[in-house]
């Protein structure tokens, strides 16, 4: 724990360094501290991100070597150290008092300064979020355990690019899981105070802390803050490529450009489905040259941004290439490409996965886009297809705020629309919302910014707007009271205390947790388990395991279609080399089966015969197969 404390120190000084170091390079002049403070550390997370990238190509995944690069990002930072005349020129602090903010506001920050805590909390409980074990956590953990990259067939997620997950890799190497968390968290922070110093020094400093505490006390980002997700990583890219978008256009400081430039390819390349960043940068170029119509300028500028995409996404493309038998791009261009025999998965099953997230929300008519606001607001459930998430009342009650908008707020609008649309139309997942709700909290606060700002002559009227902010600060106040219900629903005062177990703790979160207790304690390091309806948790797995991504009982069943029989099935276990078995009894032989009767009694005689039972709870068994 003491080391854990140290390194929570430490990373976030050596990323403001190493930061530092490339943002002396691009010679863009902050006016303020804050916001020196915010490039340096959103600059220092994708160096770092990109030099573990390099690691895995030089089989360097190693404890040793990530101390000795934390060791050099904090070396960068000696120039700073002895010459704080230059790095203090012209810039101001982060001003003003708490104690001179409104009511609203200083509700506001303690409700952030609070949520942040218990998020940060968090980071101190083992991680039992469903997509961090599946792929978040559970990739990069098989990559440091090799010291490389490595083929991992059987996660489809792993062909995808994986910057930020190089982030938790390195805290993995480091500090173990909790250090990885912290990563996480530590982008939450910083989205937080990013969104606190576009308003703070832009158009809403009145509601500079208002804007931040209502983002972060959305329930669903509250959640996944501290959880090894990417999805706040992405907003946080998302905004500072919008922030480095509005300094360019004010400008006119090529360095500006280049940021955009790194923040937009690092956000789609930390999670694919933003990658409507991409005409929407295209449309930034040619909106900042509208005045001078110089297509050699916009073709100069759209090739800088495809260049500096290319450096994001080759070292990706590279691997997928090697591992998945030539197709760069897989899991996707498969039917061009092929790649079949390199990666567990198909055309078929990409197919039936995009179905499903047709699936997800309610409705994609113009009605139900008009009624989003409403089914967002109050009819949103977490583990549901109406949007697996909630983002509670506040968002509903500032739409008033709307109102407030004037023409220069058009731009953001605009941008806010786009994401907002292509998000409706295609992910109807709150989570994949939450770079659009970061940019909303903006939009809120210039709102009520312009709305008690004389403006012509005119004001909103006293009255209303202690209503106004009364009713605020009451639907901030609901917004922490469910993230505190999320508090409650997991417990984790007994474990933080130390009354209760690691096991113990898991247990209570995950109900298949006591069965991958048992796959670890009963099998050998040669042998192989076949993973059926169970969450595909590969990382809490210390042994080989073979599973399908999304589509959980697909190799089962390809076994039984293809070899319909007791000796075709124990035919098919020997040539996979699969010695165990582990399912869920409900998916397999229940009523909720997926597999038809023929073949259910096939797999029922086949554990009778061939295989035998080592461990059975809630519904989850490990078996033993006996095919010699």
């Amino acid at each position: 724990m003491g080391m854990n404390l140290l390194l929570f120190t430490l990373i976030p000084l050596a990323l403001f360094f190493a930061g530092n170091f490339v943002y002396a390079k691009l010679r863009v002049s902050p006016q303020r501290l804050s916001e020196r403070i915010l490039i340096n550390l959103t600059l220092g997370l994708v160096l770092l991100a990109q030099c573990v990238t390099l690691l895995g190509y030089l089989e360097l995944f190693n404890p040793a070597v990530f101390w000795l690069i934390l060791g050099l990002f904090l070396i960068s930072g000696i120039v700073c150290i002895f010459s704080p005349a230059k790095f203090g020129q012209n810039l101001s602090g982060l001003r003003p008092s708490l104690f001179q903010r409104s009511p609203l506001e200083q509700v506001s920050a303690l409700a952030l300064l609070f949520l942040l805590t218990l998020s940060l909390i968090q980071v101190l409980l083992p991680n039992f979020a469903t997509d961090a074990l599946v792929y978040h956590l559970a990739v990069p953990k098989a990559y440091l355990a090799a010291g490389k990259f490595v083929p991992l067939p059987d996660n489809v997620y792993s062909f995808f690019p994986l910057p930020f997950e190089m982030l938790y890799l390195f805290g993995l190497g480091l500090g173990g899981e909790t250090l990885a968390q912290f990563i996480s968290w530590l982008s939450l922070a910083i989205l937080a105070f990013a969104l606190y110093v576009y308003c703070l020094n832009g158009s809403a400093p009145r509601y500079a802390f208002f804007a931040s505490a209502g983002f972060v006390s959305i329930p669903t980002v509250f959640q996944y803050g501290a959880a090894t997700y990417v999805d706040v990583a992405s907003a946080l890219y998302v905004f500072m490529a919008w922030y480095s978008w509005e300094k360019w256009q004010s400008c006119r400081k090529n360095g500006w450009f280049a940021l955009l430039c790194i923040y937009a390819a690092f956000a789609v390349a930390i999670k694919l489905t933003l990658f409507i960043i991409f005409p929407l940068v295209f449309l930034a170029i040619v909106i900042a040259n509208k005045d001078t119509g110089s297509f050699r300028k916009i073709a100069l500028q759209v090739g800088l941004f495809a260049l500096t995409t290319l450096a994001f996404f080759a070292p990706w493309w590279a691997k997928n290439f090697y591992f998945a038998e030539g197709n760069p791009f897989a899991p996707f261009l498969m039917q061009y490409l092929g790649g079949e025999n390199g990666i567990n998965w198909d055309l078929l099953r990409s197919s039936l996965k995009s179905q499903y997230y047709q699936m997800m929300g309610m409705g994609t008519g113009w009605l139900d886009f008009l009624k989003l606001p409403v089914n967002l607001t109050f009819f949103a459930e977490p583990n549901s297809t109406r949007f697996d998430g909630s983002i509670g009342i506040l968002y509903f009650l500032s739409i008033p705020a709307l109102l407030g908008l004037r023409r220069r707020q058009l731009p953001l609008l605009g941008a806010l629309s786009l994401l907002t649309i292509f998000w409706f139309y295609n992910f109807q997942f709150i989570r994949f919302l939450i770079p659009a709700l970061a940019l909303l909290a903006l939009l809120f606060a210039q709102g009520l910014q312009n709305l008690s700002v004389k403006r012509h002559g005119a004001k909103i009227p006293y009255v209303s707007q202690i209503l106004l902010t009364t009713v605020l600060a009451l639907g901030l106040l609901y917004n922490v009271l469910q993230d505190l219900q999320y508090w409650r629903k997991i417990q984790p005062t007994p474990y933080l205390l130390q009354n209760e177990s690691r096991e113990e703790f898991l247990s209570r979160q995950i109900p298949q947790y006591s069965a991958f207790v048992a796959v670890n304690e009963n099998l050998g390091k040669d042998d192989k388990v076949l993973l059926v309806f169970m969450k595909n948790y590969g990382y809490l797995l210390e042994r080989p395991f073979k599973s399908d991504s999304f589509f959980e009982a697909y190799t089962l069943q390809n076994m039984l279609k293809k070899a319909p029989s007791v000796a075709g099935l124990s035919r098919e276990m020997r040539n996979a080399k699969i010695s165990h078995i582990l399912f869920d009894g409900r998916y397999v032989f229940g009523e909720d089966s997926a597999f038809t009767l023929n073949e259910r009694q096939i797999l029922q005689r086949f554990l009778s015969e061939k295989a035998e039972q080592v461990y059975g709870k809630n519904n989850h068994y490990l078996y033993h197969f006996m095919l010699d």
